[in-house]
């Protein structure tokens, strides 16, 4: 079977993602500011709001 390098970039990308919204939940849930959540995971203010 091959893969292609298109889709395993992909994969890279949507684990990388996971990962910054499994640290900002993990953030969040320890009471840091959104703010500080933002700059330290590259998110959003509202995607970090909207977990």
């Amino acid at each position: 079977m091959i893969i292609s390098t298109k889709g395993i970039q992909q994969g890279f990308a949507d684990g990388a993602n996971q990962n910054k919204l499994e640290t900002a939940r993990n953030l969040t849930e320890m009471g840091f500011a959104v703010e500080v959540i933002a700059k330290a995971t590259g998110l959003s203010i509202e995607e970090i709001k909207s977990l």
